[in-house]
Parts: C-alpha cells; sequence; structure tokens
C-alpha cells in the first residue's frame, strides 16, 4: 500500500515538474518576443527587407521605410484610466474608447492599439515608460510616384513579396535585401509627364483606360510607360483588376492607320515602289464584289507622301499589291510583329499574325491598313525605332543594371536582334513622318510643333468583339506613333485611347497629346544634366513648363541657391530639382516635410538634397 501511495507521488511530482518547465519555457518565450518600449533597439521584424527600384538617374520609384506598430498585454495593466489617458492621444481612439477596448480585453494578452506609426511618435509613446507596453518593427514598401507607374512596377503584399509587374518579375533578386536594387531606364520626370498628359484627356475624353510609351529610338531603353487609370500601390487590394493591369505591355490590339508606315517602309526598301509612282483613291476598294473595303473620302491621284499624310486606306492597298505576298509578310515578321519582343516583364504577349497559309484575299488587302492583325505598344515601338534609327531592330529593355552585394553589378547592353531595313529606306521614312505632320489635310497635323522636329501618323481603328466575328460599332482606339529630336537623339513615343468619347479620331485625341508631351520634354530635356539657369534665361521655350509648375517656379530664391521644397509634391520637387541643376534622394510620399540643405544655401556641383515627404 505504501509502495503505491510513493509511486503516485512519484508521478504527480513529475507531472508538477513538467509543467513547471513549460511554463519557464513560456515565460522566456514572452519575455523575449514582447520587448518592453524602454529599449526600443530591440524589437520583432514584421516583414523581409527588400532591394530598391530606382530609376537611370537613381531617384527612388520603389523602397523600403520603417513603421512600427504598438501593442499592449491587458492582462497586466493595473492603471487601465491612466494608461487610456497616455495613449489615446498617439492612436486613431479617444480617451473613452480606448479605455472601453482595454477594459473589455482585460483578459487577453495582446492588443494592437496602433499602426504604421512613424519612429518619432514610437519615441513620444517610450518617454511615457509604461508598463504593459510593447510595439513590432514592420518594413513597408513605399512607391513615391505612386499611381503614375503603379502598374509597371507591381506591388507587394504585406510581407513584402512581389505579386505583380517588376515587383513580380524580379521578386527573387529583390527578396535577398537590400543590398540588391535595380536601376531602371525609366526617366522619372518623362513618366510624370506622359501619365499625366494621359490622364488630363483621358478624363477630358471620358475615354475609357488610355496608354503611352516613349522610348530612345537609338538602343531600345524604355524611358516612360503609362496607364491610365491606375491605382494606389499600397492600396491595390481596393481596385479592380483592370484598374491595376498593366495595359501598355500586356494589351494587344489593332494598330489601325499607324501600321501603313511599316507597309510604306517595306515597299520602299524592296524598291517596289517610288515616290514616282502614283495611284488613284475613289473612296472604296474592291476585294471581290461583295467585299468591299471603304476609305475616309475620296482623295484622287496619290504618291506614298500623300498617302501617309492623308492615311488613304485604297492607296496604301493598291501600292501593297505591287509586292509579293510573301515579301510582305516576311517584312512584317522581321518587324517581329506576331513574336515576344524579349521584354523584362512577366507574360509578355506574341500578339496575333496569321500565318501565310491562312491569309485571304480580305487579309492581303486589310493587313495593309492594320487590321487582321494584333500588337502590343510595346512590339509597336520597338518596330518603330527600326525606322527611326537606321533600319536596327533593337531588344526593348527596362534595366539598366542590377546592383549585387559588395558594389558588384550587372548591366544590361543594348542588343540589336537583326537589321530589318537600309540606312537610306529608314532616312527617307524618316522624312516621311516629318511631312506627314504638315498641311491642312494631313490627319496628324494637330500633332506637330515649332519646338523640335517631330513626325508621326495617326491611327484610328475599329475594336474587335472579344467573341465572335465582326467589330462594335460602339468601340473605337485612337493612337498616335510618332517621334522628336533632340541634341542628336531619336525618342519615339506612342499615345492610345480606347473609346475617347468627343474626339473619335487619332489626330484629334491622341495628336494632341505627343505636341504636348514633346513640347515640355523638349524644355525638360533642356535643362537635364546643364548648369543652373535662371526664370530670365529659359525665355519661352519653357513656357509650358513654368505654367504646368508655377508654385514649384515661385519657391526659386536664385540660380544659385537651393529653394524650399517644404509643402511641394513630388512633381514639383522633380520639376524644380531638374531646373536649377540640383541632385536629389527622395524618401516617403506625399509631400516635402523635410530637405537636408536649408533654403538659401549655395548650389555645388556636389550639392545632394535628401528630401523627405509624408501624407498631409
Amino acid at each position: 500500500m505504501i509502495a503505491l501511495f510513493e509511486s503516485r507521488l512519484k508521478v504527480v511530482f513529475i507531472l508538477f515538474l513538467i509543467l513547471f518547465v513549460i511554463i519557464s519555457f513560456r515565460l522566456v518565450y514572452v519575455s523575449i518576443k514582447m520587448k518592453d518600449l524602454g529599449n526600443p533597439f530591440q524589437n520583432t521584424i514584421g516583414s523581409i527587407q527588400r532591394g530598391q527600384i530606382i530609376d537611370k538617374d537613381e531617384n527612388l520609384l520603389a523602397g523600403n521605410f520603417l513603421v512600427y506598430t504598438v501593442f499592449i498585454d491587458p492582462y497586466v495593466i493595473k492603471n487601465i484610466e491612466d494608461t487610456s489617458q497616455k495613449l489615446a492621444p498617439f492612436t486613431d481612439y479617444q480617451y473613452d474608447e480606448l479605455y472601453s477596448k482595454i477594459k473589455s480585453n482585460k483578459n487577453k494578452r495582446y492588443l494592437e492599439i496602433a499602426e504604421k506609426i512613424d519612429k518619432e511618435t514610437l519615441g513620444k509613446i517610450l518617454s511615457l515608460k509604461l508598463t504593459g507596453v510593447y510595439y513590432r518593427t514592420d518594413i513597408l514598401r513605399e512607391y513615391p510616384m505612386s499611381e503614375s507607374i503603379a502598374p509597371l512596377l507591381g506591388f507587394v503584399d504585406k510581407y513584402n513579396h512581389g505579386l505583380d509587374g517588376l515587383e513580380f518579375y524580379y521578386d527573387q533578386f529583390l527578396s535577398k535585401g537590400d543590398d540588391y536594387s535595380i536601376k531602371l531606364t525609366i526617366d522619372s520626370f518623362m513618366q510624370f509627364v506622359l501619365y499625366n498628359q494621359l490622364m488630363k484627356k483621358g478624363e477630358e475624353e471620358e475615354a475609357d483606360w488610355a496608354i503611352g510609351v516613349i522610348s530612345d529610338a537609338q538602343n531600345g531603353q524604355i524611358l516612360a510607360l503609362a496607364n491610365w487609370p491606375s491605382f494606389k500601390p499600397d492600396l491595390y487590394s481596393t481596385y479592380s483588376i483592370e484598374k491595376r493591369k498593366n495595359r501598355a505591355v500586356l494589351n494587344v490590339f489593332e494598330p489601325g492607320s499607324t501600321f501603313k508606315v511599316f507597309v510604306a517602309a517595306a515597299l520602299l526598301d524592296s524598291s517596289n515602289i517610288s515616290f514616282n509612282d502614283y495611284f488613284y483613291c475613289s473612296g472604296k476598294y474592291n476585294v471581290t464584289e461583295n467585299l468591299i473595303i471603304n476609305d475616309t473620302g475620296i482623295h484622287g491621284r496619290v504618291n506614298l507622301k500623300d498617302i501617309i499624310r492623308k492615311s488613304c486606306n485604297v492607296g496604301i492597298i493598291e501600292a501593297s499589291m505591287k509586292m509579293n505576298t510573301k515579301d510582305l509578310y516576311s517584312y512584317i515578321r522581321n518587324f517581329n510583329f506576331g513574336s515576344k519582343t524579349g521584354f523584362q516583364y512577366p507574360a509578355e504577349p506574341e500578339g496575333i499574325l496569321k500565318p501565310l497559309n491562312k491569309w485571304t484575299k480580305m487579309t492581303r488587302s486589310i493587313i495593309n491598313i492594320g487590321q487582321e492583325i494584333s500588337v502590343s505598344a510595346i512590339q509597336l515601338i520597338t518596330a518603330f525605332n527600326s525606322l527611326l534609327n537606321g533600319g536596327d531592330l533593337y531588344e526593348p529593355y527596362l534595366v539598366l543594371e542590377k546592383n549585387l552585394k559588395n558594389s558588384v553589378s550587372e548591366k544590361t547592353k543594348a542588343k540589336i536582334i537583326r537589321k530589318v531595313l537600309s540606312f537610306d529606306t529608314s532616312k527617307t521614312i524618316k522624312q516621311l513622318l516629318i511631312d506627314a505632320l504638315k498641311g491642312d489635310d494631313a490627319t496628324g497635323k494637330s500633332a506637330y510643333t515649332d519646338k523640335a522636329i517631330v513626325g508621326g501618323k495617326t491611327g484610328t481603328a475599329q475594336v474587335p468583339y472579344l467573341k465572335g466575328k465582326g467589330y462594335d460599332p460602339n468601340q473605337i482606339y485612337t493612337s498616335f506613333l510618332g517621334f522628336f529630336e533632340f541634341s542628336g537623339n531619336t525618342y519615339s513615343i506612342y499615345i492610345g485611347f480606347l473609346n475617347p468619347k468627343k474626339n473619335r479620331y487619332g489626330g484629334t485625341a491622341s495628336a494632341p497629346v505627343f505636341k504636348n508631351v514633346v513640347e515640355t520634354l523638349v524644355s525638360y530635356l533642356k535643362i537635364k544634366n546643364i548648369k543652373p539657369i535662371s526664370i530670365s534665361e529659359m525665355k519661352n521655350d519653357d513656357k509650358a513648363l513654368d505654367d504646368l509648375y508655377q508654385n514649384a517656379s515661385n519657391r526659386i530664391i536664385n540660380k544659385d541657391s537651393v529653394p524650399d521644397f517644404t509643402g511641394l509634391s513630388l512633381k514639383e520637387v522633380i520639376y524644380l530639382s531638374s531646373k536649377l541643376g540640383i541632385k536629389i534622394k527622395l524618401k516617403g510620399s506625399g509631400f516635402v516635410v523635410s530637405q537636408s540643405v536649408l533654403p538659401g544655401t549655395p548650389i555645388s556641383p556636389d550639392t545632394i538634397v535628401f528630401i523627405e515627404l509624408k501624407y498631409k
């Protein structure tokens, strides 16, 4: 009996010992995981540190910033009234709300009371030295340019894992840590200008959406790529998939009359026609007795210059018939239509180009006016660059370099896919595009500006039904494909709108946007990377920029001094710093709350101003 009692006593003792060990380990765990605010440098990290994405001038496009989540252990708080009174000013709660919240959760061990607070606010809470108050450090992703570039960059989840766009495409690389960054070919100012112009015209026209691309025709770099409407990446879950979509890369569409320039290039390059060849436009083209392609009017006797300037459907079809069908198909293929370009972006589409053995009589005719073929904006501007640069088809690219740990970098080199045209043909086509904007009968006349050498082609395309055959009479896609020259460089620009309500043609909806973008960029390029100049030196060439950013211009003290950036938006900061030739480093988004160099400080070649922005 005694032996049995002793045996049971041993069992009870062992159970108590095990329970004691468990409780001890639990107490140690809690003490480690929940560090008191008395030591703000010992805390848990709620998400991973991620590499930055910067533009070609090293302005921040996607980066990290630290925020703090403050939580309490209601169970250990003895004076709820005092704790609530002291903490309420730093939370979103009124005193009575916080008091009730703590009291109703008195038996719980974890209760969040403030999220995403900054270090300054955390320090104030720290100084209270309250029992049972703890914090966690979170690393959030910030996007200073917000909507203007969101569909391209994409976004991350709460753990900083890339979910879309470049954040997704380069997730494995960027997730290695903040020593691994990516420098893009994007020019932030060009990006802002392009997006703002698309947004302005899109809202004015009540369009469904708009896209735009700017490229360096000499090497294939993508300098700007914008979509409207857009979204705020930190609030991505509140937007529809359609608003988050990067249409400038992912959408395919019939190019319409912009495609005529590629047919014209093929005809000239193959020596099938010259400018001395004339064709007659009666206003319609009979494919067969029952298949008729209509034109916008009767253009009469036209040569290739007239065809491009007037956007004559009948003329380009008649001219195209001078060329062997197989040769035409080969040129279209050589321009890379119907194939991926190699663009560094997830899910790049191939577009649609029928195999030659599937071409019908209608295909042979209508493809010359950009129907029965679908392309992306990237494909279109990539092919267009070859018309401008001497005939070289460059692979388009977005990443200038990938910066690795220990200052090692992998730089991207421009890559020529193939030669598609002779230098002479390219030169001739370029002049053809310049002439296409001149004259009262030019469909692209509203794209003309005397601020730079410009050229281009309008496009107005029907939109096929998503299901079934034929075209939707209630939809229209308008576009403009053009270029401008500055200081020996050639820049290509593509503008597209779906269903503009007031102006239903490429020449009236898209071409004016091209003009506005060019005039703003010419002023910008004149001051980029050049010594600071005063307002008086800028004269009339910079009127468009000064009018657009009058508030920022008013901050200029003189040409040799750092201005007061406080309160300006990010766009205004970029404009003003570019105008004065000041190097800047940006952090945050919203409006300027601080700058590292005081206003009035003399500007030197080494001056770098660190600027912090926050939403008011």
